[in-house]
């Protein structure tokens, strides 16, 4: 779990690119999330599907944000780099997709998400399959994807829908972010063509707003979840879901698919069969998503 000073605000930002649906909302419900660094801190924008304008905070202190060295910034003037950047990214996950910064390393202390009389605002660890929230599925199945750049200023993109992760036991728990999510999966190389390629347009609207200028040639370190893999998450409880059928992120309904629902006649342990848990990030304490399988 990274730990971040954050002041969030609301701010006039473009609205993105969106077609709108039957019910006023748009059909595409694909949230955008880029942290980009400037001088000695982190600047994170984030652009809800359901927002008009982005939310922005700083992060101060993290477990992937960095100090550059004297020597390395120097260096890096010569290189073209502005001398301004005295902070650097480290992403969560090393070349072989193990947790480097050891973020579950203390998860064994983190009591498992007990099917019943969840803390709201206590940190759980769940594991499970991903499924995703209706239709809104982007076509590769994709509900997280990620690229962090390390050429100066360093930037970390992530995209995301929200889904649910299904237990072997206890309840579904359906995972929604308002601060970007830390991914943890074996990295690949993909240029910032690439990432544009899979992205919707709050992602390119976004990242427009925040003046990103980079080389579409320049690539980075992708990572991405997908509907139907197995996952470790890390998530601070929010609200319990007293029926899949229909119920609210902010602001818009949505459902539980049924092939993630809780079963009649088998309920977890005295809990309703229509129950779910809704769990994601709280200010300071930011979702941590592994692929486990």
């Amino acid at each position: 779990m990274s730990s971040s000073s954050r002041r969030r605000r609301r701010e006039a930002a473009r609205r993105a690119p969106t077609k709108a649906g039957t019910d006023g909302w748009p059909r595409d419900f694909r949230h955008a999330y880029v942290q980009l660094v400037e001088g000695d801190a982190l600047v994170e924008r984030d652009l809800r599907a359901e927002a008009d304008v982005a939310a922005q905070g700083r992060v101060l202190e993290a477990t992937y944000l960095e100090k550059r060295g004297l020597f390395e910034r120097m260096f890096g003037v010569f290189s073209g780099e502005p001398a301004s950047a005295a902070r650097k990214l480290a992403p969560p996950f090393d070349g072989d997709g193990g947790d480097a910064p050891g973020l579950f390393a203390g998860s064994s202390d983190v009591l498992p998400l007990e099917p019943r009389g969840a803390a709201l605002g206590q940190v759980r660890r769940v594991r499970g399959r991903v499924v995703p929230l209706g239709p809104d599925v982007p076509p590769d199945g994709a509900v997280l994807r990620a690229i962090w750049l390390d050429k100066p200023p360093a930037l970390h993109a992530c995209e995301a829908i929200e889904f649910a992760v299904i237990p072997d036991e206890g309840p579904p728990v359906v995972l929604s972010f308002d601060l970007s999510p830390l991914v943890v999966d074996r990295p690949s190389r993909v240029s910032v063509s690439g990432f544009l390629s899979r992205v919707g347009p709050r992602m390119r609207a976004l990242l427009r707003e925040m003046e990103v200028d980079r080389s579409r040639r320049e690539e980075g370190q992708f990572v991405q979840i997908s509907s139907g893999q197995t996952v470790e998450v890390l998530c601070v409880i929010r609200a319990e879901v007293r029926d899949t059928h229909a119920f609210s992120i902010h602001g818009v309904s949505r459902t539980l698919p049924m092939e993630a629902r809780p079963q009649d006649g088998g309920p977890y342990r005295g809990t309703s069969t229509r129950n779910a848990v809704l769990a994601g990030d709280a200010p300071g304490t930011r979702a941590v998503v592994r692929r486990i399988g």
